[in-house]
């Protein structure tokens, strides 16, 4: 399956690391911009503006990306273990163990409780839950998917990857009317890739909705807004 991607990565250079105050303290211009406790989880999306965040990228994000590319999922799954260790809601880490575990199929991929860390540092973060409807359609878990991307979109009623992702969840369930509705609202929200489109305009289901019906639609009050257990059946 193809998702779309818009986790910026922010980069910059470490120039101080307090290790005796077991904190990544970032100094620019004299001026200390953040410090991030790594002796326990911290929330991604409250310190997005920490230099912190971009010196753990730095050492172990791409270690990651590189690994699972060459396949080396045991070295891929502690590059990106570590960063989880720090921000258990990271979305681009959690993306990368989720696409590693499903691939490498080891005991140590104990998913359901990595998402159950993410999502009780920060249950309000939406793409949090986007990231586990990804896995859980990759998995085939395909009710509890839409069950995730329906808690996203609650959330963030106009957040682009969910939309495109319950559209594909809806094409594999044979749902394609549901499909179709948020195919719609992803392209119209700016979604760019062109496989949803032609999925649908294949199965004779690419139906434009005027605007005045995604209008009503946008009025109605959400569905599903009960959280979803983190816990799934499939490791």
């Amino acid at each position: 399956m193809t998702t779309p991607s818009d986790f910026a990565l922010r980069r910059c250079t470490r120039q101080t690391v307090l290790i005796g105050t077991a904190a990544l303290l970032c100094i620019v211009a004299g001026v200390a911009i953040a410090e991030v406790d790594i002796h326990r989880a911290n929330d991604y999306y409250a310190n997005k503006a920490s230099p912190a965040i971009a010196n753990v990228e730095s050492f172990h994000l791409g270690p990651c990306e590189k690994r699972f590319a060459e396949r080396d999922f045991p070295k891929a799954f502690g590059e990106c273990a570590f960063i989880l260790r720090i921000f258990p809601n990271h979305p681009t880490a959690l993306l990368l163990t989720t696409e590693i575990c499903t691939q490498w199929k080891s005991p140590d991929c104990l998913l359901d409780d990595l998402f159950d860390k993410a999502v009780a540092i920060n249950p309000k973060a939406a793409t949090t839950f986007v990231v586990q409807g990804i896995y859980r359609h990759q998995t085939k878990q395909y009710d509890q998917a839409i069950q995730s991307f329906t808690y996203a979109l609650n959330l963030d009623p106009n957040l682009i990857n969910a939309h495109y992702n319950i559209a594909l969840t809806y094409l594999e369930t044979k749902q394609f009317d549901l499909a179709n509705e948020h195919a719609q609202k992803a392209y119209s929200l700016g979604a760019t890739l062109p496989g949803l489109r032609e999925r649908l305009m294949k199965a004779g289901y690419w139906k434009p909705i005027p605007k005045d019906a995604q209008a009503s639609q946008e009025k109605a009050p959400a569905q599903g807004t009960a959280a979803p257990a983190t816990t799934t059946s499939g490791k």
